[in-house]
């Protein structure tokens, strides 16, 4: 994959903010997601919209406020979406 995981995939993660109704999208936070200490992927979080990308999928999933799946964005190999 180009670049590093997963800053590759930020501008990814902002257009889907703003395409589901963020209200500032430049502005989300990130959680680190761990399972046995080992690194599983990462959540961000935007208003009431949460997107999730794991390490081992080629996926990042967009969630409601009340965990209604909103979006999956397929990702190519270098990060694009497909």
């Amino acid at each position: 994959m180009g670049g590093t995981w997963p800053d590759s995939f930020y501008p990814l993660v902002v257009q889907g903010f703003v395409e589901l109704g963020s209200p500032d999208s430049q502005s989300f936070s990130r959680t680190i997601l761990l399972k046995d200490g080992c690194l599983v992927g990462q959540r961000f979080e935007c208003g009431r919209i949460r997107a999730v990308m794991r390490m081992d999928g080629h996926v990042i999933e967009f969630y409601g406020e009340d965990r209604q799946l909103l979006r999956v964005v397929a990702l190519a190999a270098e990060g694009e979406m497909t």
